[in-house]
């Protein structure tokens, strides 16, 4: 039951370091116009989690893409549980 509230959880992965969480949230509430909304959490090493209200919203995100933020293709994925975005990016904490 811990993990319900990250049922409907993607994660995201940029590789265009000049997109930022601003223009990230802006580009993706215009591609995905849908009733419903999503939150965007900045995690760090170009990893972001999005959070959908509508479970349908969540599949079109992960199902429908492959999207297009700016020049970059963003890697968007299933949450899974004890992901560490920094050891995904190759470091540890302290780096």
């Amino acid at each position: 039951m811990l993990r319900e509230p990250w049922r409907d959880v993607v994660k995201v992965k940029l590789f265009d370091k000049g997109v930022g969480y601003t223009q990230l949230k802006k580009r993706l509430k215009t591609k995905w116009v849908f009733d419903g909304d999503f939150s965007l959490m900045d995690m760090g090493y170009d990893y972001y989690v999005i959070r959908f209200t509508n479970r349908e919203r969540y599949n079109h995100a992960l199902m429908d893409g492959p999207w297009m933020i700016g020049d970059n293709y963003p890697v968007i994925r299933e949450w899974i549980p004890n992901f560490v975005h920094y050891e995904a990016h190759g470091l540890d904490k302290n780096s």
